[in-house]
């Protein structure tokens, strides 16, 4: 985890890494709807939580916040590394999608920049 002028805290390649390696699985901390329309929202929290389709509330929508270095990874249109939700371990699984040399920031994709608030 290094700090930078343009992205702020983030996570970096500390040697090489090849297309397809699993970097990090951050397990998720599950906020209901309630709770975290009530209170998540009007924390700093809101800038790291997104949307989880959980199962043990039928489906509902509910709110989860990457633990480990999930939080930890900043935006980019063209990520370096992709992430699946693994929705029976509640974890997030992120694996290199290209080549990344040491010292290189890893990125993920939030989504559309449209729909970005910064």
């Amino acid at each position: 985890i290094l700090s930078s002028s343009q992205t702020g805290r983030g996570v970096y390649a500390s040697r090489q890494l090849a297309r397809g390696v699993l970097v990090e699985i951050s397990p998720v901390l599950l906020f209901p709807r309630e709770e975290y329309l009530a209170h998540g929202r009007h924390t700093a929290l809101d800038s790291y939580t997104f949307v989880w389709r959980d199962k043990s509330h039928g489906g509902q929508k509910v709110w989860a916040l990457a633990l480990g270095l999930g939080s930890l990874f900043n935006h980019s249109p063209s990520p370096n590394v992709s992430y699946t939700l693994d929705y029976v371990t509640l974890s997030i699984r992120y694996t290199t999608s290209q080549p990344i040399a040491a010292g290189e920031e890893l990125f993920i994709c939030y989504g559309r920049d449209e729909d970005m608030w910064w």
